[in-house]
């Protein structure tokens, strides 16, 4: 149970998910985009890469670390928490329809864009958010091991 709580996995995912925030507010944004002489987009680039990089740091880690099993899922279960990510991740992809790519990653500079109602964004507010959630959250199923619980 101790390393439940406490192993390498959750240190690193809490790590991922505190940088990936703390580099997202504005004053720090800000003092980094002065202290290294960045544009806006350039800073784009550089959260883009770590956050990328960083979170592939942090999977891989999670599967090679020989995880113990929580609970004996269900195959039933398994499966239709594996269509529910097959799912999540078709509509991550149409998430994407209301952004532009190259924008998104900081490739191209951004405009000031309208606030968008099409799409799935006139539905919810953060279609990305909701479906990396739903994703993240049918593979703690699909997995069913200490460490995938620790993603969350």
């Amino acid at each position: 149970m101790i390393e439940l709580l406490f192993g390498k996995v959750f240190f690193s995912w809490m790590l991922f998910y505190f940088f990936h925030s703390f580099l997202l507010y504005p004053s720090v944004r800000s003092a980094i985009i002065r202290r290294m002489k960045w544009s806006q987009q350039g800073y784009r680039i550089f959260f883009n890469l770590f956050s990328g990089l960083s979170m592939l740091l942090v999977l891989a880690l999670q599967f090679r670390h020989q995880a113990a099993q929580v609970v004996a899922i269900p195959m039933l279960l398994k499966a239709v928490a594996l269509i529910l990510m097959l799912f999540s991740v078709y509509m991550l992809k149409q998430s994407f329809k209301n952004y532009r790519l190259s924008v998104f990653i900081g490739i191209e500079r951004e405009t000031q864009m309208d606030f968008s109602i099409t799409g799935l964004n006139a539905y919810m507010r953060h279609p990305l958010y909701f479906f990396s959630l739903m994703a993240f959250l049918s593979l703690v199923i699909v997995i069913s091991s200490s460490d995938s619980v620790q993603m969350f």
